[in-house]
């Protein structure tokens, strides 16, 4: 039998816009080339950070999390949760 995982929990935009752009900061990468890398249009994720009414989809934000990870661990280091990049204002 093979264990089962707990359901993700959906992070607030907020918090995902905070720790897009801290792993931004923390991979030295920017967010045209991020964008590019994942096959999104080059402003999108550099959109997303200038623009706080800006909403992302799950499976964006998902594809954005596993490329700035591997791109981390390339780098030696370890990203922190999205959880703790929560928003000041409650988020959405």
């Amino acid at each position: 039998m093979s264990k089962r995982q707990p359901p993700a929990e959906t992070p607030q935009t907020d918090a995902f816009r905070n720790w897009l752009a801290a792993a931004l900061v923390a991979t030295d990468l920017k967010p045209a080339t991020v964008s590019r890398a994942i096959g999104a249009s080059v402003n999108s994720v550099g959109a997303f950070l200038r623009d706080p009414s800006r909403d992302i989809t799950l499976s964006r934000a998902a594809q954005l999390e596993r490329y700035l990870r591997a791109e981390a661990k390339k780098r030696g280091l370890d990203l922190p949760s999205i959880r703790h990049h929560g928003s000041g204002n409650g988020g959405k």
